[in-house]
């Protein structure tokens, strides 16, 4: 199966289970069960917006080292330190 295997089919499942609780403990709070789903299926659009921002940081990374400007990398000795760049920017929009 392979390491990325592996991850893949526990994130798969950590997913569906995690989605099915999300339903279940909206429930709880609404009556309505499309509201519900809704409310959880908007949590997951935002997470995945998230996941994509998350993408395009890495790619513009990538780019960045490609373009001849130097890209730092932690040591593997080294513990990794947290990125001062925001996420999103609301600059120009």
């Amino acid at each position: 199966m392979g390491l990325w295997g592996a991850a893949q089919a526990i994130a798969f499942g950590l997913g569906g289970f995690i989605g099915t609780a999300g339903v279940d403990l909206m429930r709880f709070f609404f009556a309505d069960p499309a509201l519900s789903y809704a409310v959880v299926f908007a949590a997951e659009a935002f997470l995945f917006l998230l996941a994509a921002g998350l993408a395009l940081r890495v790619k513009g990374m990538m780019a960045a080292k490609g373009a001849g400007e130097s890209v730092s990398r932690p040591s593997p000795a080294m513990p990794a330190k947290a990125p001062s760049v925001p996420l999103f920017s609301m600059e120009g929009s």
